[in-house]
């Protein structure tokens, strides 16, 4: 429906004590000082416009005493959210005077309707801890009365919407998904955006779901949730893959040594016994069925596949406990021969 435009009168009994504007959030504020002492009733009257209808305020009595209270007082307001109650916050109001300290009571508003009077501390500070049960924007206010030295006094206006947001962040990754070469190490910006006041250090972490890939950061604390930290990805040594290469090559080295020694043999001018050409035939046909040497192309970088690293962030502070997380994809391709040979095995183009 929006928010009022237009005045308020402010009325002490029949009298008009001054018009006030309303402010963008609807509020008329007035500062007076009463010349006559006794009782005096207080009225707020808004009135008509085009889109909004008239209205007015309840009667508030103020008893004004010939004391003189030239001690004026300020009045602060705050809010500090209660991170175990649902919509809690603590209401904290703060009266100095101008010389010594304030005495008596409180009463924290809420709008118009008064929420708690609490008595002032040693200090001159008075909390209360208050619910917000009803959605929307809630005008939070504190009044002094004030007491036999020191003159009363009003808060500013503390605006608080419920349901309350408490202070969170968000994990930002430059990139979700990547494709890593063999061993080549990559890098990924890590950035927080911090929600609702947020300003809690963070620690971040991470973890690979395949011992072929390691990830390390340039700063694994963000203070103050400001900042940002580079992930890196570096390929580890795929030793399985470097051995069977190793393997391979050499029973096929043997097995091609062997084979060339049997058909010296078999060639050799002089009649060997039967035993030794079966022998040498036995190895031919050895080396016939192994054929050519098989060598896995495999660098020393991990085995194509699909894996993911994922990045943990975790608060300390007086938010302590916050995590959240992101998943990097990483896609390894298969080196271009080996890509190239299971083409060919499956009839696909070579080219």
């Amino acid at each position: 429906m929006g928010t009022p435009t237009g005045a308020v009168t402010f009325s002490d009994g029949a009298n008009v004590i001054s018009v006030q504007p309303l402010d963008a959030n609807g509020n008329a504020i007035l500062s007076t000082a009463f010349t006559v002492t006794g009782v005096h009733s207080l009225t707020a009257s808004y009135q008509a416009n085009a889109t909004f209808a008239a209205s007015a305020s309840g009667i508030v009595s103020l008893n004004v005493s010939g004391q003189d209270r030239s001690n004026v007082s300020t009045t602060k307001i705050s809010a500090v959210q209660n991170a175990q109650v649902s919509n809690g916050l603590t209401l904290m109001a703060t009266v100095a005077a101008r010389s010594g300290a304030a005495s008596g009571q409180v009463t924290f508003m809420d709008g118009a309707e008064p929420i708690a009077t609490v008595s002032l501390d040693a200090n001159g500070v008075g909390r209360y801890s208050v619910v917000l049960a009803r959605s929307g924007l809630h005008y939070l206010g504190a009044v002094y009365a004030g007491d036999r030295e020191v003159g009363p006094s009003v808060s500013q206006v503390l605006l608080e919407r419920a349901p309350l947001t408490k202070p969170d962040f968000s994990l930002n990754l430059s990139a979700t998904s990547i494709a890593v070469l063999q061993r080549q190490p990559i890098s990924v910006t890590i950035s927080v955006d911090p929600i609702n006041g947020f300003s809690d250090s963070l620690s971040l972490s991470c973890a690979s779901n395949t011992p072929e890939l390691a990830c390390t950061f340039t700063r694994s604390t963000l203070q103050n949730a400001m900042g940002m930290s580079v992930l890196t990805i570096a390929p580890m040594q795929n030793t399985a893959s470097f051995t069977n290469f190793q393997v391979n090559q050499w029973l096929h080295f043997a097995a091609w040594t062997l084979g060339i020694l049997a058909a010296l043999i078999l060639a050799w001018p002089s009649r060997p016994r039967m035993a030794a050409r079966f022998v040498c035939a036995t190895l031919l046909l050895g080396v016939a069925g192994c054929g050519a040497p098989r060598i896995r192309l495999f660098d020393n970088g991990p085995s194509p596949g699909n894996y993911s690293i994922i990045v943990r962030a975790v608060s300390s502070g007086a938010n302590a406990g916050i995590s959240h997380t992101a998943e990097l994809q990483i896609t390894v391709p298969p080196p271009p021969q080996l890509a190239k040979n299971s083409n060919a095995a499956a009839g696909l183009p070579t080219e």
